[in-house]
């Protein structure tokens, strides 16, 4: 199913609610994003198990965190544009 997140609702919204949100601000959010999303927060990170991400899904994360980082503080942080420029 489609769905969109919501930086103004801090969350997914579904195909039949994206209708009265239009204007929040809404990104797109793939299912496979959504798995990697719901992966990662179960993540153990002391003993993380391999694991492989498309880029297209990994970008589409990092869109919507930026966006909802940003929306929380309401300015971007300098930390995340350094990071993004060492293409770790």
């Amino acid at each position: 199913e489609d769905a969109w997140f919501s930086p103004l609702q801090g969350g997914l919204i579904c195909s039949s609610c994206k209708s009265s949100y239009n204007g929040d601000g809404l990104e797109p959010c793939s299912a496979e994003t959504r798995e990697l999303w719901q992966w990662l927060a179960q993540l153990d990170y002391e003993q993380p198990a391999p694991f492989r991400v498309r880029g297209g899904a990994l970008m589409e994360l990092e869109k919507i965190l930026f966006k909802f980082i940003f929306f929380q503080t309401d300015k971007p942080l300098n930390s995340l544009n350094f990071l993004s420029q060492l293409q770790l």
